[in-house]
Parts: structure tokens; C-alpha cells; sequence
């Protein structure tokens, strides 16, 4: 369990206050304190030297590659935070960034619509409890029967848990055999109840996927390590919510595509706040999809992802 420490505040409060260009009053109505705290928070950066001219602290966020992350794929926002030696320890940062961000969004949103997988469910984990009151969670893409570590339901379940609020599940294969399973699959009441009411959250988060022959929809083995190189072929640069799609955005099989039990691509880019988390130099490729795609209004990262993104490599 990630828990936020003094540290953590007065650095969250810098960052806001600098970077954001958010007032104390603001600040305090995001983060639940008065506005006399985040002053005395800011006063305290100060007199340790955390601010400068700049956020003077290693875990400090890359404001440079969020503006022009922003600015070259017209997101709502971006969060990057530095990469750190080991793979958990940067992880664990983005994730807090995630969470913060999420948990700042204002007013509080009463649905979600979420992704599965290791990134969403430590995400949920780290919510805080109460963070909103009553919400539906929607669960996107279907998994459940497939998912080892169960990570579609602690995503999910989780995340209602922590709000009081109502578990929406997708009980079905995320990938069908054939077209007719498909339409049985989609035409069960409880599995396109969910997808339909899923249209309507207010927020989306998911962490894109790469491609290729350990991906987590082979080891889950919804794929085939054969299926790859052709999917490949034929541009698969990203998965998103179990959509395999291009350099673009687009679905890179048609066929592929007709046996997918998922939201559709089309939904996320509707105009509520997409949230699209992750971080490793293997998702580079995926995220430079995602946001190229408009398949995301926000993004969550670590600045070696980010570089890559911006750089047009990995």
C-alpha cells in the first residue's frame, strides 16, 4: 500500500502552485485542506529548497515534456514523472500521479469506465477510500473467466469498494472464436447493459498495451504467439481496452475486431476525460497510438516513455 507522506504534500502542493499555476485557495479545494496548509506547505518547500526557480526534488515532475506533450497531441492535461532505476519504483510513481490526478478532478466524478490488468489494478488499490461517494464502476473490456491473478475484478470491485459505490462486471471472453459467438455474447442483457451504460461515465482509465509474443493477451491466451507477426504486418502498434489498433487509432483486423467483447474505440474519443496510463520503454509504441489516435485526453507516463513518445522511436 502506497501511502502519501509529509514529503509527498509539500511536494504535490509545490508542483500545483508552480507548475499549474493553481492559487492556495484552488489548491486547498483540491487536496481537502485550507488554504492556510498549503500555504504553510509552500513556506516549508521554500525553506528547504525545494523551490527555486524550478521544483528542486528528484521525484519532481517534467513539466517541459508535459507541455509538449499538450501541446503536440491536444491533451487535456499530461503527467510525467522521472524515471527511476528500478521498473516498481517508477511504477509506483506514476501510479501516485494517476491517483492524484483522479482523485483532484473536480467536481468528483459520480461513474468510471475501467481497463483491466497489473497497472489498474494497483491503481485501484491506491485510491483513497471515500474518495467519492455512490460511484458505478464500469468494467470495459471482458477478461474475467481469463484473468490468473484475477485482475479484472480487484480493478473493478476495488474501486466500487473504496467509493460505496456499484461493481459493473463484463462476464464474458474479452476475444470469441467467431462472429456468431460474438452477437450471443454481446446480445446477453447483463454484458450489453454494462457496455451501453459504460458510454455515459464521466471518466476513463486504462493503461494502452504493447504488441508482441509476451504480451498479456497471449499469456493470458485470448492471442497466440503465431497470430503476432501478422498482426504486426498489418501495423498493430497498441492495445487498447483488447483492441488491437494502428500507428493512428484505428483497428489493425477487421476480423479481429468482430470477435472482440469490449467498448468500442469510438467512445473514447466522445469528449469525457480519458485517462491513459503506463510507463516503460516497451509502451512507447503504444502510447505514441493512443495519443496520436485521440484515444486519450490525458496521459499519465515517466519521462523515458515520455522522450520516446516525443522522439518518434521505440
Amino acid at each position: 500500500m502506497m501511502e502519501d507522506s509529509h514529503d509527498d504534500a509539500v511536494r504535490r502542493v509545490a508542483e500545483l502552485y508552480y507548475f499549474d499555476g493553481l492559487t492556495e485557495t484552488a489548491i486547498g479545494d483540491r487536496l481537502g485542506c485550507t488554504r492556510w496548509s498549503v500555504g504553510r506547505l509552500l513556506e516549508e518547500a521554500r525553506r528547504r529548497h525545494l523551490v527555486t526557480v524550478t521544483i528542486n526534488d528528484p521525484l519532481a515532475r517534467r513539466h517541459d515534456l508535459e507541455s509538449e506533450l499538450c501541446s503536440r497531441f491536444a491533451l487535456r492535461a499530461a503527467m510525467v514523472v522521472p524515471t527511476q532505476p528500478a521498473t516498481g519504483a517508477t511504477l509506483e510513481l506514476v501510479i501516485r500521479s494517476a491517483v492524484a490526478y483522479l482523485t483532484g478532478l473536480r467536481p468528483r466524478p459520480r461513474s468510471l469506465g475501467i481497463g483491466w490488468g497489473r497497472t489498474m489494478a494497483m491503481l485501484a488499490r491506491c485510491i483513497p477510500w471515500n474518495w467519492s461517494c455512490g460511484i458505478d464502476v464500469y468494467q470495459l473490456n471482458g477478461g474475467i473467466a481469463r484473468s490468473p491473478r484475477d485482475l479484472v475484478s480487484t480493478a473493478v470491485g476495488e474501486l466500487a469498494r473504496r467509493t460505496r459505490g456499484t461493481p459493473h462486471w463484463v462476464p464474458a471472453p474479452t476475444i470469441v472464436a467467431n462472429g456468431w459467438a460474438w452477437d450471443t455474447v454481446m446480445h446477453e442483457p447483463i454484458v450489453s447493459t454494462t457496455l451501453r451504460d459504460a458510454r455515459t461515465a464521466e471518466v476513463t482509465v486504462y493503461s494502452p498495451g504493447s504488441v508482441g509474443d509476451d504480451s498479456l493477451m497471449v499469456r493470458l491466451g485470448y492471442l497466440s504467439a503465431r497470430e503476432i507477426p501478422n498482426l504486426l504486418d498489418s501495423g498493430a502498434s497498441a492495445d487498447v481496452l483488447s483492441h488491437l489498433v494502428t500507428a493512428d487509432g484505428t483497428a489493425a483486423s477487421d476480423d479481429l475486431e468482430a470477435r472482440t467483447v469490449s467498448f468500442p474505440i469510438s467512445g473514447l474519443t466522445a469528449g469525457q476525460t480519458v485517462i491513459a496510463v503506463g510507463c516503460g520503454p516497451r509502451k512507447a509504441s503504444a502510447f505514441r497510438s493512443v495519443l496520436s489516435g485521440r484515444l486519450a485526453s490525458v496521459a499519465v507516463l515517466d519521462s523515458e516513455t515520455a522522450l520516446k513518445v516525443l522522439g518518434g522511436k521505440g
